[in-house]
């Protein structure tokens, strides 16, 4: 077709025929720049293609790693409620003067164990090297940095409030024969009697039960966040892949 053009223009030049000449050489450049406009839009078409099934993939990854996070926070917060009641029964019970029995040998070892949050970054990482403006969806684009920094400081309040470090460096020590988190071996206390009125160790039962209610707070935010996301991307996936 340009071929065609560049003829035509030839031949009308060598006429002299400058009106029709400059109308072809307008045309050629026309079809030129429609060609190069229309090489570009296939082109904006294939690379939004390609970040399209890119975020796509990434938000799917996000949505399992969600769901995962979503039984973890159920389980943490499971877990230190009851830590709570029981190293609460436990101080009462020894409050109220009441004798040694073989079980409390396993609550005096799991009053001292706290689970640690490690949080998957792996798919907020892809996402953060493709770029978070590739999410559409502006809801998902603010909620999804917000929900992973919220679970780096959950597991940074993990670390900083490490109660099982002090029982093992100063009650376990100072107040018992042994320690083993095994609950069918336990720790046994070196004397009982002595250590009922101890308000070392009630001190250090109310660090437990502070800590574990704070931690249960801190949970239940990120779970209440867990929930909102997972929604917001289940909405999204179902309406993007139908």
């Amino acid at each position: 077709m340009l071929r065609f053009f560049s003829k035509m223009r030839y031949q009308l030049a060598a006429e002299n025929r400058i009106g029709k000449y400059i109308r072809y050489a307008v045309g050629e450049i026309l079809l030129v720049v429609i060609g190069i406009l229309i090489a570009l839009g296939l082109n904006n078409l294939r690379d939004q293609h390609k970040e399209n099934k890119l975020e796509l993939a990434i938000l799917t990854q996000i949505e399992t790693t969600i769901k995962r996070d979503s039984l973890i926070l159920g389980g943490l917060i499971t877990q230190m409620e009851e830590k709570s009641l029981m190293t609460q029964d436990l101080k009462n019970y020894m409050k109220d003067d009441k004798p040694y029995v073989d079980s409390l040998k396993s609550i005096f070892s799991g009053i001292s164990y706290f689970s640690s949050l490690k949080p998957d970054l792996t798919s907020f990482d892809k996402l953060k090297d493709a770029g978070i403006s590739i999410v559409r969806n502006d809801s998902l684009q603010m909620l999804i940095p917000a929900y992973f920094r919220n679970m780096v400081h959950l597991s940074n309040v993990n670390e900083k409030y490490d109660l099982s470090i002090y029982f093992r460096t100063e009650v376990y020590p100072k107040y018992f024969k042994s320690f083993m988190w095994n609950p069918k071996v336990g720790c046994v206390p070196k004397d009982y009697e002595h250590l009922k009125k101890s308000d070392d160790f009630y001190v250090a039962l109310d660090y437990v039960i502070n800590d574990s209610r704070f931690y249960v707070i801190q949970y239940n935010k990120g779970a209440r966040l867990n929930a909102q996301l997972l929604r917001l991307l289940r909405k999204e996936l179902s309406e993007r892949n139908q």
